[in-house]
């Protein structure tokens, strides 16, 4: 009769304990908002969602004014012309604490595409501004990426070009890839982001005329990482 008394004192014991645990952890536990409905370019070419954020002229999407919500593209050989404007004020995520996968709530997401350009953006604190996924032929030019948490993320993909791209102030790498190959990387300004200017796992590329300067990886100061089992990698100094 002791032990059974005992044990159903230990039993409520643990449930008084468990709840008040739950009760505070819940009390402190902010969930992850819902994101805005993206607007989705469909692989017949029609655009979803956006209420008349980008214009349809063949196979060029244009925007017509700033935008916030993410834009996934379904749809292969076509161009995303920003037309100067931007995307712009994501929600608010919290995250503190928490392991933020790499590529987490892109602004421009592109995955098992071929043949895609993304031209003349302003990114400005987007928490990822454009990710690429398993896709070819990928031209990302003339856009300015600022603010953010990480500016592009790149993996599983090949014959893809970073041309001409101002990659600034953002808290983590200005440009990370993974696993890709062919990579053309040039003439970019990558500048002043709180980690590695370029994070290169991986990956067979060529990195040449590029400005890459003031970036604080780990308060190192690193311009370009090469991590992993790298080869055939090209990296020419700028000068000038």
């Amino acid at each position: 009769m002791i032990m059974k008394k005992t044990a159903l004192a230990s039993a409520l014991i643990f449930s008084i304990v468990s709840g008040i645990l739950f009760n505070l952890v819940y009390a402190n536990f902010t969930p992850l908002p819902e994101l805005p409905t993206p607007i989705y370019i469909r692989e017949d070419g029609t655009i979803e969602g956006g209420t008349g954020g980008l214009q349809r002229t063949g196979n060029t999407y244009t925007f017509v004014r700033d935008i916030n919500e993410t834009v996934e593209i379904q749809k292969d050989n076509v161009i995303i012309d920003g037309n100067g404007f931007a995307i712009t004020k994501p929600p608010e995520v919290n995250t503190d604490g928490l392991m933020t996968p790499t590529g987490w709530f892109p602004s421009i997401r592109i995955s098992n595409r071929d043949n895609v350009t993304i031209r003349n953006i302003k990114f400005d604190r987007c928490y990822t501004s454009i990710s690429v996924n398993n896709s070819s032929s990928i031209v990302i030019i003339q856009n300015l990426i600022r603010n953010g948490k990480s500016g592009i993320c790149m993996s599983s993909s090949v014959n893809c070009s970073l041309t001409a791209n101002e990659i600034v102030d953002n808290s983590y790498s200005g440009f990370a890839s993974s696993d890709s190959s062919f990579l053309d990387i040039a003439y970019n300004t990558i500048a002043r982001n709180g980690w590695h200017g370029a994070w290169i796992t991986i990956c067979y590329s060529n990195i040449y005329r590029n400005n890459i300067t003031n970036n604080r990886g780990s308060n190192d100061g690193i311009g370009v990482y090469c991590y992993g089992v790298n080869s055939n990698n090209c990296i020419l100094m700028y000068s000038g």
